[in-house]
């Protein structure tokens, strides 16, 4: 086989992956409900440290250890890293606009849930489990 078949295989093969992994993470990012979340939530503010957390979007697209949060005073800042940053754009959700908060024993890992069922937002009908009590690490 000569060279350039094969560096245009690796080539192609590279692309089609790339081009395989950018899709469905997309897609992921619509059927979790983050794209709904990020029409009314993205931000461009981005909080000095992070931690790291597991979420479960909609009880079936779970987010294992790739979720960053940061819980401040007014609100949850959650961004994925960047290998899955394509279609999920860093939201900042105030305190104000989670109708509930549940703590405790709901699903293991995922111990607490925020639920945006305000009508006057166009977020609906989304919940987020999450490993970690964000809401009692406020910080200033």
């Amino acid at each position: 086989m000569k060279p350039y078949v094969v560096i245009l295989i690796v080539l192609g093969g590279l692309t089609f992956f790339v081009s395989l992994w950018s899709g469905i993470i997309y897609i992921i990012s619509y059927a979790s409900g983050w794209q709904k979340l990020a029409k009314t939530y993205a931000t461009t503010y981005t909080p000095s440290q992070t931690k790291s957390c597991s979420c479960l979007f909609r009880k079936s697209s779970s987010y294992n250890g790739v979720v960053q949060y940061a819980s401040t005073r007014e609100g949850l800042y959650l961004k994925t890293i960047k290998l899955f940053s394509i279609g999920h754009k860093p939201l900042f959700i105030p305190w104000t606009d989670i109708e509930n908060y549940e703590s405790g024993n709901l699903s293991t890992p995922y111990k607490h849930r925020f639920m945006f069922y305000k009508s006057h937002f166009n977020v609906k009908d989304v919940s987020i489990y999450i490993s970690q009590d964000v809401k009692a690490m406020q910080t200033q």
